[in-house]
This record gives C-alpha cells, sequence and structure tokens, in this order.
C-alpha cells in the first residue's frame, strides 16, 4: 500500500514536471509568435501599401508611356498632341500637370523650343510654355531621359504652384528615321505626392506607430510631420536621430542580420521602436514603418500569470518530494525536521518571485485602455490628423489646437482617493485661436466634491507676435479611483485632466511637447524631481488623451465632440516604496509570528526527574500571549483599513488572516498543552508551523497576483 502511494506521488510529480516544461515552451512559442505576429502585420502593412503605391505609379507611367507612344506616331501633329495632353489630365485629377519639351527644331521647325504645360490650378486647366520662362534644356528634368534615352523618374520636389511635394516622370519621344530611333524630345507627368502622404499615414501601425516613404537617393517624401518633408531631411538625419547606423544599411538592402528591420532608440522620444524598409519596384523609392515595441509586447498580465504558473509547478513538485519521502520513512520526525527547512526554502522562494515579477515589470504606457498616449510629436500628429479626417466625415470644422503645458510641483495624498496637486499650467492661443473669439481659460476635470478642491489665478500674459502665451499657478485636489488591491506592491497612476471649459466649440488641448528638454516618460518631464512623497516613487510621467464618457450632448456639442471628445491627461506613475509598509505592517506581523512560534517552541515538557513534569511554558501563559499579540493585530489591521479605505480584500489583508488564523492555532495547542498523549500532535504542530504558514500564504499570494 506504502509503495502503491510513494508511485503515485512519483507519477504526479512527473506530470507537473510536464506542465512545467509545457508551460514554459508555450510562454517562449508565445513570445516569439507576438514577436512573428507584430512583424507580420507591419510586414504585411508595408505590402499592401506598397502594392497600393507601385499600382497607382504604374497606371500613371502607363499613361506618360502611351502618350510618348502615340505622339512618337504622330510627330508633328500639334493638335493631336495638345488635346491629348489636355484629356489625359482632365481623366486624373491626382496628376498636377502634363507636358511636352522637345529639342529646338524638333517638333515646330520655325520654332526654337517647344514646350507646353498643361497645369491643374483648383478646378481649372491652365496651358504654359516652359520655354517662356527658362531654357529647359539644362534642367534634369529634359536632359537625362534625353541623354539616356529611357524613361526616368525625377527626384521628388517640392513644387512652388502646386505648394507639395511633387514626383516627375518623364519618357523620351521618338523620331523614326529608316530603322533608327532618334530623342527629339519628352512627354513629362508630375504626380502630387499628398495621396501618397496620406495613405502612408492611414498604416495601421498601433499607437505612435508611423510610416514614412524616401526617395530613391533617400531624401524623405512622406512623413507625418510634413515640415521635415519640406526641410528635405534624409536618411542620414535618421541615422543620426535614432543613433543606429544599420539604418542606412537596412534603407540599401532591406535586410539586416537576416531580419527586415532594425531595433533602435529614438534619442529625443526614448522610446524603443523597430524600423521596416519596403522597396517600391517602380520608382526604387523605400516605404518605411516604425512601430513602438511596448505597443506589441507581450501583455504584461499574461507574463505575471506564466511566472505564477511556473513556480507554482515547482512549489507543488517540491511538496510531492516531500511527501513521498516522508511515506518512504515511515513519518519519521527526524526525516520531516530535515525536510522542513527545505519546504520552508522553496516557500519564501516562490513568494520572492512572485513579488520581483510584480515590483520590477515596467509600467506600459501603450497598454493602458481608453488611453492615447503622447510619447513623441509624430504620434501626436498622427492623433491630430485622425481627428481632423473624422470631423471632415461629419462635414465639421478641423479642430482648434491649444497647446497646453504641464509643471508639478507638488503631491500629496489626501485620504485614500483624493489627491493634492499644484504647480503651473502654460497655454498657447494663436493669433487663429484669438481671432475666433475663443477666451484662455482651463477646466480641470475629475475633481473632489469640495469648493476648496480647485484654486487657479494668473500668473504672467506675454504676447509672442500675434500669439499669446499665458500662465496659471494652480492648486487641485483631484479624485481618482486608486487601485489599491495589491498593496504594498501596488502602482497608482495619478491624472490631471484638463480641458477647455467652452465645450459648444472644436477646441482640442494638446501637449506642449517643445517646452520641455525631453518627453522620455521615465525622465519625469514636466514633474520637480525635488518632490517629495514619502511613500512613493514616481517612476514616469506621460501626456495623453483620454476620451470623455459623455451620453449626452449639453444641449451644445457636435456629433463628433460628443462621440470622440478627448481631454488633455497629464499623467504620473507612482510605485510605493516597499520601506514603509515594511516598517508599519510586515515587520510587526512577523514578530508575531516568530514569537508565537518561539511560545511554541518553550511549550515542551521536561524529565519528571528536573522539573516535576511542569511545562517551561504554562498553557494559561500561551492563551495570555495569544490574546496579547490578537490585541496588537486588530488595532494595526484596523489602522491600515481606516488609511485606505475601499470596499474589497487587500493583499495585506491576507497577512493579517493569517496571523489571526496562527494565534487560533496556537491558542489550539495550548489546551492540548499539559495533556501527555497529546505531545505528538504538539510536536507535529511545531514541524509544520512554518510550512503551513508559508504554503497558505503562497497560495494567497498567487491567487491575488494572478
Amino acid at each position: 500500500m506504502i509503495h502503491d502511494i510513494r508511485r503515485i506521488f512519483i507519477y504526479l510529480a512527473l506530470m507537473v514536471l510536464v506542465f512545467f516544461v509545457v508551460e514554459l515552451y508555450s510562454f517562449l512559442t508565445q513570445t516569439e509568435n507576438d514577436e512573428a505576429v507584430a512583424t507580420a502585420q507591419v510586414t504585411e502593412e508595408l505590402e499592401l501599401a506598397k502594392q497600393k503605391f507601385e499600382g497607382r505609379l504604374k497606371e500613371l507611367m502607363l499613361i506618360t508611356e502611351s502618350l510618348a507612344t502615340n505622339f512618337t506616331e504622330n510627330l508633328g501633329d500639334s493638335l493631336n498632341l495638345m488635346q491629348k495632353l489636355e484629356d489625359e489630365l482632365s481623366k486624373n485629377e491626382d496628376v498636377f500637370g502634363l507636358g511636352v519639351a522637345f529639342n529646338a527644331g524638333a517638333f515646330i521647325d520655325d520654332r526654337q523650343l517647344f514646350a507646353p504645360f498643361f497645369i491643374r490650378r483648383g478646378d481649372k486647366i491652365d496651358l504654359q510654355f516652359v520655354e517662356d520662362s527658362y531654357d529647359y534644356r539644362e534642367r534634369d528634368w529634359f536632359r537625362v531621359p534625353m541623354l539616356e534615352g529611357k524613361a526616368w523618374f525625377e527626384p521628388p520636389y517640392y513644387g512652388e504652384v502646386a505648394q507639395t511635394i511633387m514626383a516627375e516622370y518623364s519618357v523620351p519621344i521618338y523620331r523614326i528615321e529608316s530603322d533608327d530611333s532618334i530623342a527629339v524630345g519628352i512627354v513629362y507627368l508630375d504626380y502630387s505626392l499628398d495621396d501618397i502622404s496620406k495613405a502612408v499615414d492611414q498604416l495601421d501601425l498601433g499607437k505612435s506607430g508611423y510610416g514614412m516613404m524616401f526617395s530613391k537617393e533617400g531624401v524623405l517624401i512622406a512623413h507625418p510631420q510634413g515640415e521635415r518633408i519640406l526641410a528635405q531631411e534624409d536618411i542620414q538625419d535618421f541615422a543620426e536621430e535614432w543613433d543606429t547606423e544599420y539604418l542606412i544599411s537596412l534603407f540599401d538592402s532591406l535586410t539586416v542580420s537576416g531580419k527586415p528591420y532594425i531595433e533602435a532608440i529614438n534619442t529625443a522620444s526614448g522610446i524603443s521602436c523597430r524600423i521596416f524598409f519596403s522597396r517600391i519596384e517602380a520608382s526604387d523609392w523605400r516605404l518605411a514603418a516604425v512601430f513602438v515595441e511596448d505597443a506589441f509586447k507581450t501583455d504584461s498580465v499574461f507574463v505575471n500569470q506564466v511566472v505564477i504558473n511556473l513556480t507554482s509547478a515547482v512549489v507543488l513538485m517540491s511538496l510531492l518530494l516531500f511527501f513521498y519521502l516522508l511515506y518512504q520513512y515511515e513519518f519519521k520526525v527526524e526525516v520531516l525536521s530535515r525536510i522542513v527547512p527545505f519546504i520552508v526554502g522553496i516557500f519564501l522562494f516562490a513568494i520572492t518571485i512572485v513579488w520581483y515579477s510584480k515590483i520590477y515589470q515596467p509600467f506600459n504606457i501603450f497598454q493602458q485602455e481608453k488611453s492615447y498616449p503622447v510619447a513623441e510629436s509624430i504620434g501626436l500628429q498622427r492623433f491630430l490628423d485622425n481627428q481632423d479626417s473624422l470631423r471632415l466625415f461629419y462635414r465639421e470644422p478641423v479642430i482648434q489646437q491649444i497647446p497646453t503645458g504641464v509643471f508639478v510641483k507638488h503631491i500629496e495624498f489626501d485620504g485614500s482617493h483624493n489627491i493634492q496637486m499644484s504647480g503651473v499650467i502654460w497655454q498657447n492661443y494663436s493669433a487663429e485661436v484669438l481671432k475666433n473669439g475663443i477666451e484662455p481659460a482651463i477646466r480641470f476635470i475629475s475633481t473632489a466634491p469640495d469648493a476648496e478642491a480647485e484654486s487657479i489665478s494668473e500668473m504672467y500674459r506675454k504676447k509672442e507676435g500675434d500669439d499669446l502665451v499665458i500662465g496659471w499657478d494652480f492648486r487641485v485636489e483631484v479624485r481618482e479611483e486608486m487601485h489599491y488591491g495589491l498593496y504594498p506592491l501596488d502602482r497608482e497612476r495619478i491624472s490631471l485632466k484638463l480641458d477647455h471649459p467652452d465645450i459648444s466649440r472644436n477646441i482640442q488641448l494638446i501637449p506642449d511637447l517643445g517646452s520641455y528638454d525631453n518627453i522620455i516618460a521615465t525622465g519625469l518631464p514636466g514633474v520637480d524631481r525635488k518632490i517629495i512623497l514619502p511613500e512613493w516613487k514616481t517612476e514616469q510621467s506621460y501626456f495623453d488623451f483620454q476620451p470623455h464618457d459623455y451620453n449626452v450632448d449639453f444641449g451644445v456639442m457636435s456629433v463628433a465632440d460628443r462621440d470622440y471628445k478627448y481631454s488633455l491627461g497629464f499623467n504620473v506613475i507612482l510605485k510605493r516604496k516597499f520601506l514603509w509598509p515594511t516598517m508599519a505592517n510586515i515587520i510587526p506581523l512577523a514578530t508575531i509570528t516568530i514569537l508565537l512560534f518561539l511560545a511554541l517552541l518553550s511549550t515542551i515538557r521536561s524529565s519528571p526527574e528536573k522539573n516535576q513534569g511542569k511545562t517551561l511554558f504554562s498553557g494559561f501563559g500561551l492563551l495570555e500571549l495569544c490574546a496579547a499579540f490578537l490585541f496588537v493585530a486588530i488595532l494595526t489591521h484596523i489602522d491600515l483599513r481606516s488609511n485606505l479605505v475601499v470596499n474589497y480584500i487587500m493583499y495585506m489583508d491576507y497577512f493579517y488572516f493569517h496571523v489571526y488564523f496562527t494565534i487560533i492555532i496556537c491558542s489550539l495547542s495550548a489546551v492540548l498543552l499539559n495533556k501527555a498523549k497529546n505531545q505528538k500532535q504538539m510536536a507535529a504542530v511545531r514541524l509544520l508551523y512554518w510550512p503551513l504558514l508559508l504554503g497558505s500564504l503562497f497560495v494567497f499570494t498567487a491567487i491575488r497576483f494572478y
């Protein structure tokens, strides 16, 4: 029978070991799969965009080449030429201009140069002759295709007339003479890259991810920030921004070390990203995608669950080994006393692993629900572009932006859910915003229901040209739903939500990122580094956009504002310092459990010859000690719950429940103390004291943190 039970323990231990291996393998596979899925998603997005761009470019190339073929076959037919150009331009609204240009005397004998160019100006099509403005024969757009005798994509350039980035495709026109072809001119098409830029902006690359495009020469031609395109930034500028030499290698070869991407950290935002490139065959341009790694990382909750599963498997295997040895040595006390320290060490190790996983798991701003984090200026621009597109869909005016900055000088907790904050808020009102009659003002959302919860006074007002910069000193008490369930290992997010008081206007407060030295979240932008928080450590600070949960329009809000209204949030992430709850709660409770154990050790019967059968610690004395400890634990527990008023059980409460249970067990042991027949049971209580206490604490830790 004993042999069969031992065999059962072995089988169970093997099953747990298999579970451990499978869980670990599944986690590693899941992590790789998440990475592969993210990579595949970006690659797919790039491929779809690439096909779209190539499809349209090939259509435009075909138009130009068809015209070149037609003009070659009908060289000298000016009516046909002019009509064809105008007709094709009329049919293709995204084409900015169509024209031809001939060598001297090649098209009209009595005319040195001939270069009619049809150009789109709004809804009209105008005709102009390039030769009246300059000698185009020295320009690359004419000279290169003529010299090379083949079609040519001119590097994208900024068109002064179109006020946008243009791409030009040129195809030679030939004169056929005795089986020989002589290039006498070109037909060229100017194409606005606005549509390409919009398509690049629509790439689905998660929160703060974005797309961009470079010409064959490495010059930027599409980017969420239009000013960088106008500045003609190139791939070298981006290599310096990302501080990596591999970016240029990826641009040239599309792979680095066998991977279609590189990992790099943006020096401005401190965000770790992956950068992909894809080649557009038709023009040899490069389409790039940048996505934030944190937005695609394996969910932190899942990681925590895996850690608990693996730790629980180790604990369970240890317990099965413990029971196997007990049956092997027939429950001998000597064997049990040697195994117990090992089991206690396993439980302590398991609890420490779970704590470590939770304490040092970084806060991921990109995995927060109902939040659009602003980690860099490009992400901000994408958010604003989406908002403008949304209002365009609803046929409403675009949003009026008010750059807003926050500097927090003081944070103090006033109870469980109220936080007092003070500092400076400034806003930049542009001339256009002021012209629209918007008065400078600020409104705090989610303040405490108290007449003294909010105080704001103007500090300064400064005119910068036609713009107005105004700053306020503020003191506010915000009310947040804090989550103390994991106390003392909890993190809290304090959010200062801001809006403009006039909700009838399409006003959007946006972060004034240019006013900060850096916007790296871990660098605590907008938070005084000398801020005093005895119980907390400031981990991160960042801006985000938080949607309103309005289900009414207040009689004045537009449809877009009612459903898609966002407030500007300034968030501070706090991690509780472990020292204070350790000193206030854990050390007193640990002291009680140790003293109770020492009391149990002292309740042994000495030999009748030396002590006449008296115990070293009487049962009544043990009961008195238990009552005293119970009183101390209850008072400490009451103090904890009065400071943290919540309607759920916190993790710290389980420590007190364990102490209460331990006191009850020790009290029952006191009843058994003077009965000689219960001495074996007393010995078992002493031996199993720590394994039961720490084992049950690990179980509750695993359940609470899962």
